[in-house]
């Protein structure tokens, strides 16, 4: 059947359809399949004969002839670090290293199904630690890893499927209650205490909080990125371990500066002696390792909730979602995020917003309506 387009919720999309035969086995495999970086019927198609081809020259192995499992996730981490960023790649490396190679190991990769993959989730779900297994999160990353594995491993024609798609991700655990972000007087009470105790660090909390940093954008950022004038910042690069890459995402974008942040910056200019907008006390590049210590001694003083300095990004969201009422589509291009979903889970509600809420709810009855009759005695 050729390519064809069809509708579903997310719009329309190309997929195609096929059936491939096994000349070892005679079996028959149909592969249906949706194609979304397709733009039209030609992209499609190319689309569609790569994959058949894959499939195809997978097909034609012999198992005897087939790769282990440690042999192609080295050969994966060989030729794959180009295309990722450098965090990105350490984690894949770590996870690799350390959890799927000694769960996987020499099991051919052609013979790794469903039931393996769902086994290793168990096993790390379950796995005695401390009396118990991985979070959920965790887990949830390892498997990504492998479906990205074996999803290269489709493509390179030595696997004619992923089993990992065909894996329940675990439920997300319950949440734990732990405050992620600042309520609008815990963030000034903060600020406050940092512009009296610690100037040297105010400069950077507060940019950050109010206009929605991760760390190694805030790390990468030179003055040439800032426009005082204007009141925007351009947020092009992120800083990991020495080397610059896009923002995560790979989305450069271009946000207006809160007003109360111009002239904090203009005095910070003036007494900045680099390139860089931000940097470590001892004119080092900003890492979180060099952040953490002055960061969590000034919550301490300061008696605000503990949060992550990435809780600085969380209380951006927040406060536009919940103090300033933005829409999540502005919401979402601020703070950079690819999927709307990531905004929806960064945007905290808290009691006092309900409550708020609430009062401000209409009233159903006519004021002139009497209420509810005495029960009688």
């Amino acid at each position: 059947m050729p390519v064809r387009r069809v509708k579903n919720k997310a719009g329309k999309v190309w997929i195609t359809d096929f059936v491939v035969f096994s000349p070892f086995t005679g079996d028959s495999k149909r592969v249906r399949r949706r194609l979304p970086s397709a733009r039209n019927r030609e992209g499609a198609q190319v689309l569609e004969d790569a994959m058949r081809e894959g499939i195809e020259r997978s097909l034609e192995r012999s198992p005897e002839s087939g790769m282990t499992f440690q042999s192609f996730a080295k050969l994966w981490l060989e030729t794959r670090p180009s295309d990722w960023k450098l965090s990105t790649f350490r984690s894949y490396e770590q996870m690799v290293r350390l959890h799927l190679v000694p769960r996987f190991n020499t099991m051919l990769i052609s013979s790794i199904g469903v039931e393996e993959v769902q086994r290793y989730k168990t096993a790390k779900m379950a796995s005695p630690k401390n009396g118990r297994g991985l979070k959920a999160k965790t887990v949830t990353n390892h498997l990504g890893a492998l479906s990205s594995l074996m999803q290269d491993a489709v493509e390179w024609g030595y696997i004619p499927w992923n089993p990992v798609r065909r894996v329940k991700m675990p439920r997300p655990e319950p949440d734990d209650g732990k405050p992620k972000a600042w309520s609008l007087d815990e963030a000034r009470r903060f600020m406050d205490h940092v512009q009296r105790e610690e100037p040297f660090w105010l400069p950077l909390y507060l940019f950050t909080a109010g206009v929605g940093l991760r760390t190694g954008e805030a790390a990468a950022l030179t003055w040439a990125d800032i426009d005082l004038e204007e009141r925007v910042v351009h947020i092009r690069r992120s800083l990991y371990r020495g080397k610059e890459d896009i923002p995560k995402g790979k989305r450069v974008r271009t946000d207006p500066l809160p007003v109360e942040l111009v002239s904090l910056m203009i005095d910070h200019r003036e007494r900045s002696t680099g390139k860089r907008v931000f940097t470590a006390r001892d004119g080092r590049e900003l890492t979180t390792d060099r952040i953490k210590s002055t960061y969590h001694r000034c919550i301490r003083s300061s008696g605000v909730p503990r949060i992550p300095f990435h809780g600085l990004r969380h209380t951006y969201v927040t406060l536009l979602s919940v103090h300033v009422g933005a829409p999540q589509r502005v919401v979402q291009r601020l703070a950079g995020h690819a999927d709307i979903r990531t905004t929806e889970r960064y945007s905290h509600v808290v009691d006092a917003d309900m409550r708020a809420a609430v009062d401000r709810f209409p009233a159903l009855l006519p004021v002139s309506t009497p209420g509810p009759p005495d029960s009688e005695e």
